[in-house]
């Protein structure tokens, strides 16, 4: 039976409830070892000594073992798996931290692990729980000794094949140091910045690199053609098509050559010092395993050098040394191997900084050059050489160089030539302080992407990455976009809209995401509800998006997380109770809580609604400063953060009529009237004049002008093209006839006193419409909100709000609603789900009245109106 059984696990992405960066949250049984994990660690030493002998698991024990000799002992052994968790997942991810214990119930301990991906989270957790509790004891270590092998295989496959290559990831490392933001991509890659500001990274290539560049560096024969025309130095050399030619060009070559495959890396294919023809005719098939077309080269006895050049300058310089060992005279040649490759540095696939050494023929015919074999005993002091090649991919080390200036000049002359901006230059030379002009130093290939890890090996100091990741992006903003999150009960999508119009009248494509869908400009991508994270990072990797603005809803806040890692400006406009009961939230704090994430993950700015105690409150954990706005001019904290000097933005009366005024202290920024901000209806409806005054305290945070901002406001208007069932006035009727959805009392207030401020000849009516995933109280409170504020009620309702009601149920709790609000019971008509109450609607309204629709069934609606339209015409 397994120590540890995973039962379930939730992977949540960004900030999220739990944690503050990408977390899985796993619940765990942990059986009879549930005590002993919330008990100081007990690591028995003489098992640990056994897993540091097991080399399956000799790594899993030296992380252990620092964890329990370090500065900070873990209090309980769940913190030292939380603290291998991390250390085990370090190699893998941009960062690595451990993880909380949420809380424990009996056997099951719920935990949440910092991870990129759920698969690799959970893994890294299962296993580090599976070791600590394996090591209580030599015996309990010896039965899971082999189940812990599985296990870290099954780790290590999954890490490995979920993240990407070690250049990758260092560059991906180093962006994020100097303030980059960075995300995954497909293929292995990562993506460095955003929208139009992004750029793809594969290795030690970021785009935009050109084709003929990487293709001319990709082939040595080309690459030599390209360095003889620019005057620097190469060894003689032709290429063959065949074996018979190859043998040829050895003998006019005349002594000892390299054999190469005209294409290929790391030291593939290749072969050097050869001499006879027997020697050439083998190394001549296996280069030809890599290509058509083989290099033949004259061989020059010499050190073999890694130039790194960037942005056409020198930045290291490192010598390769073929893999060796030193004889002792006491042990073979395999056993020193051994030796070498229990350095914890030295793994497989590329993957570590320094490569395992596997024995193969060719290793065996050096050593049987040497008068050696794997199973010989070298003489003490005696350097046996286990391959021709420096390559760290062949097994290889390194040491760093100082190079002629000379040499340097080649070099960087190498790269230009062949419009790279990052390249490795191999460079030979018995000699690295000597000038080639002296007649020893030969360029042999220049590569792109050129590996770092000769110069890891070389100078472990050195920061050969950040350069790199410099030499496209010089300062942390130069990868950004403004990027807008937008949440709150109600209006976001209406002020996503507004902002995203200044924005587009700027001249900027803007990516948007509401519960409308998600639009790149102009061009929609998707016509569903977009209003999570998930969405945004899909814009944020754009090429064309240059600004985002994202409604950031409570459920994906809640289920998913908040995906991006941080914004520029957070906006929090409200929190209402119009998601009480849902999905385990019983209280407005709660709600808070939730909606809280993007103040808590902002860059420049947060805009919180003064008007709302619970906004106001994340001022607090609020990550940037802090921005009020009101429509209340009166408002005392708006009055209080004014006179500290804080950015403050309000309703104001003026000689000309209500105005949206944003001031610092006693310097107004901007002023507009209401009157030229249609969507408000002359400030008539608050909550809109609301959300415009949170779009205007984002747009001059992200630097848009005056101008810019009045000539956004001036002509959004609130339409049904242009924000479909938010405060849509439809022209074109024999009535008045509005379109906004409803989502709870609040929102049905805000409307209702709008139409009292725009009173009507006629009747007002109104069709009431509820999610029937709400609780009862809360369906009868909308009622209750409507009641005595319009003379004919319609209590409908539609397939898509059923969401799990009996049919009937949600229009008898809004009557009941109306009722309890004194409205007569002949001013309350309820419609079966299969009655056509759109219909019946607009037949009896007539002229002069005005009809309130609370749903969002645009298309229907708009089916409604032409047909209604048509037998108006056809009466006619």
């Amino acid at each position: 039976m397994p120590l540890v059984t995973l039962l379930d696990g939730h992977f949540f992405s960004g900030p999220n409830i739990h944690a503050d960066r990408s977390s899985v949250l796993l619940r765990t049984e942990l059986g009879e070892h549930a005590d002993s994990a919330f008990a100081p660690p007990s690591v028995d030493r003489d098992a640990l000594d056994a897993m540091g002998r097991d080399p399956r698991l000799a790594g899993l024990a030296r992380l252990v073992g620092s964890e329990l000799s370090g500065r900070k002992i873990p209090a309980r052994a769940a913190d030292l798996m939380l603290a291998l968790a991390a250390r085990l997942q370090e190699r893998f991810v941009l960062t690595a931290q451990p993880g909380r214990i949420a809380s424990r119930s009996g056997s099951i301990v719920l935990s949440v692990v910092p991870a990129d991906s759920e698969a690799v989270g959970a893994r890294a957790w299962r296993f580090a729980c599976s070791a600590v509790l394996s090591l209580t004891d030599p015996q309990q270590y010896s039965r899971e000794a082999d189940e812990l092998a599985k296990l870290a295989e099954d780790f290590g496959r999954v890490a490995k094949t979920s993240s990407p290559d070690i250049l990758t990831l260092a560059l991906a490392r180093s962006a994020r140091k100097l303030g980059l933001p960075v995300y995954p991509a497909p293929l292995g890659e990562m993506r460095i910045g955003q929208g139009a500001r992004g750029r793809y990274v594969r290795q030690t290539l970021i785009e935009p690199v050109g084709h003929f560049a990487v293709t001319h560096a990709g082939n040595k024969w080309a690459t030599l053609r390209l360095m003889n025309q620019a005057g620097l130095p190469t060894l003689p050399s032709l290429l063959a098509a065949s074996e018979e030619q190859a043998v040829q060009i050895a003998a006019k070559l005349a002594g000892p050559v390299a054999v190469k495959p005209a294409s290929s890396d790391k030291g593939v294919g290749v072969s050097v010092d050869l001499q006879g023809e027997d020697a050439v005719r083998v190394a001549y098939r296996t280069a030809a395993r890599n290509g058509p077309l083989v290099l033949i080269e004259k061989f020059a006895k010499a050190h073999d050098h890694r130039l790194l050049v960037v942005d056409g300058k020198l930045i290291a310089a490192a010598r390769r040394i073929p893999a060796q060992v030193t004889g002792d005279g006491k042990r073979t040649v395999a056993q020193l191997v051994d030796e070498l490759n229990s350095d914890p540095r030295r793994g497989t696939g590329y993957s570590d900084v320094l490569e395992r050494i596997v024995p193969d023929r060719r290793m065996e015919a050096l050593l049987a050059r040497q008068s050696l074999a794997l199973d010989g005993i070298p003489a003490e002091g005696r350097t046996v050489r286990l391959s021709n090649a420096g390559n760290i991919s062949q097994g290889g080390t390194a040491v760093p160089v100082e190079m002629h200036p000379d040499n340097v000049a080649a070099a960087e002359r190498a790269a230009r030539v062949l419009r790279l901006d990052v390249a490795g230059v191999d460079f030979l030379s018995p000699d690295s302080s000597r000038s080639w002009r002296e007649g020893e130093g030969w360029i042999l290939e220049v590569n792109a992407p050129p590996g770092l890890r000769p110069h890891w090996v070389a100078d472990p100091e050195q920061d050969v990455v950040s350069p790199i990741v410099r030499s496209s992006f010089p300062d942390s903003e130069a990868g950004r976009i403004p990027v807008v999150g937008v949440t709150g009960s109600l209006g976001k999508t209406t002020t996503c809209q507004v902002l995203a119009h200044i924005g587009r009248k700027a001249g900027k494509t803007v990516g948007l995401t509401t519960t409308q869908g998600t639009w790149s400009g102009t061009f929609r991508i998707r016509n569903e509800d977009s209003s999570g994270g998930a969405a945004a990072l899909q814009l944020l990797a754009d090429p064309t998006v240059e600004m985002g603005v994202f409604e950031l809803a409570r459920g994906s806040l809640l289920k998913w997380g908040m995906a991006l890692e941080e914004l520029d400006v957070a906006i929090v406009l409200n929190v209402h109770d119009n998601h009480i009961g849902l999905d385990g939230i019983e209280t407005q704090t709660q709600l808070a809580a939730i909606k809280s994430l993007p103040a808590r993950h902002a860059r420049k700015a947060v805009v919180l609604n003064a008007g709302d105690p619970l906004v106001l409150a994340m001022q607090k954990p609020a990550s940037a400063p802090v921005t009020l706005f009101s429509f209340s001019a009166d408002n005392d904290a708006v009055a209080r953060h004014r006179e500290n000097g804080g950015l403050v933005a309000t309703r104001v009366d003026t000689a000309e009529g209500p105005a949206i005024r944003l001031q610092q202290a006693t310097r107004i920024l901007f002023e507009m009237p209401l009157s030229q901000v249609p969507a408000s209806r002359c400030g008539r409806s608050r909550s809109v004049t609301e959300n415009v005054l949170a779009a205007v305290c984002a747009a001059y945070h992200l630097g848009f002008s005056q101008a810019r901002i009045r000539d956004g406001l001036s002509d959004f208007t609130s339409d049904i093209d242009q924000n479909p069932a938010r405060h849509n006035w439809i022209e074109g009727l024999p009535f008045e006839l509005v379109m906004n959805e409803v989502d709870g009392p609040k929102a049905l207030e805000d409307i209702a006193d709008t139409f009292a401020a725009e009173p009507v000849d006629g009747t007002d009516r109104i069709v009431l419409v509820a999610a029937g995933n709400r609780p009862d109280e809360w369906i009868r409170e909308i009622g209750r909100a409507a009641g005595r504020r319009f003379d004919v009620y319609h209590c409908a309702e539609a397939p898509a709000y059923l969401r799990g009601r009996q049919p009937g149920a949600v229009p008898t709790l809004l009557a009941a609603g109306l009722r309890d609000a004194g409205v007569p019971e002949d001013a309350i008509q309820i419609h079966p789900i299969d009655e056509d109450y759109l219909t019946i609607v607009l037949e009896t309204a007539r002229a002069g009245d005005r009809v309130l629709l609370t749903t969002d069934t645009l298309e229907e609606l708009r089916r409604k109106i032409d047909a209604f339209l048509g037998r108006q015409q056809e009466s006619a």
